[in-house]
């Protein structure tokens, strides 16, 4: 009862009492003015990529590829890679399935899935049921500033959802680091997605919770490496139009001036 009365306080209780709020993706910002809150006081900024991350592209060799592509013993394999938390309920198990398809048409695919969470049990347990143990490699918890490296490494970036509420107000720094990174990105068309990626030109948004349209993209994307590096350069200069701090900085500090001026 404890852990309701806090998340109740902190999402519905102090956003109508606030003099300012600010939120990262659009679904949020609607669920904001449901609550009341007039638009005036409701600012919209979206997560960005660390300045540190916007320069290490050009930091990471082919030499920093080769490397990681051998740690994992993927040699020259076409790789897609998922980083990020693995969280009970998460919808990874989407790609285990898509993957199935994938390998009829790839037969030399492999998925790196980097990062750890309560939901790891569950997913070495699926790819087992899916005799995909030679297509999955678990490569465990990595420090943050390998990342680069590993983004390099792969062909493309991938990140499943399921159309619920929680997918459709979340705002991924996962896909921020897969576009910063100039990967080509295989992901759901829900919520701050549609926000973050155009499809067919800076990424693939599938249908969500549709394993066959997931595995569909990845399959056309895998057979044409020239449109994956054209997605992947797409993406990067997306973020450098429109999802850097510098572009979203003024908003956050109109909210500041507001609630000093309330306060």
């Amino acid at each position: 009862w404890h852990w309701k009365r806090f998340f109740d306080l902190q999402e519905h209780w102090l956003p109508r009492h606030a003099a300012a709020v600010t939120v990262a993706s659009r679904t949020l910002q609607s669920q904001i003015w449901g609550l009341g809150v007039p638009p005036e006081r409701v600012f919209y900024a979206p997560n960005c990529p660390r300045a540190s991350l916007l320069s290490a592209r050009d930091r990471v060799s082919a030499t920093d590829r080769a490397r990681v592509r051998q740690h994992l013993g993927i040699g020259p394999a076409p790789m897609l890679i998922f980083v990020g938390n693995i969280s009970l309920g998460d919808d990874l198990d989407l790609a285990l399935v898509a993957l199935q398809r994938v390998r009829k048409h790839v037969p030399e695919v492999k998925l790196v899935i980097v990062g750890t969470g309560d939901g790891l049990p569950r997913l070495r347990a699926l790819t087992a049921d899916l005799s995909l143990h030679d297509t999955v490699h678990f490569a465990g918890w990595i420090e943050h500033q390998q990342v680069p490296a590993y983004l390099t490494a792969a062909d493309i970036a991938i990140y499943p959802y399921r159309d619920t509420l929680i997918n459709r107000a979340k705002c991924s720094i996962k896909i921020l680091e897969y576009m910063t990174m100039g990967k080509a990105i295989v992901t759901t068309r829900v919520g701050q997605n549609l926000e973050y990626l155009e499809h067919g030109r800076s990424g693939i948004l599938a249908e969500p919770g549709d394993a066959n349209a997931f595995a569909q993209a990845l399959i056309e994307l895998l057979a044409d490496p020239d449109l994956a590096r054209r997605l992947g350069r797409n993406a990067a200069q997306r973020i450098q139009d429109r999802f850097t701090w510098s572009h979203h900085i003024p908003t956050i500090e109109q909210a500041y001036r507001l609630a000093l001026e309330q306060g």
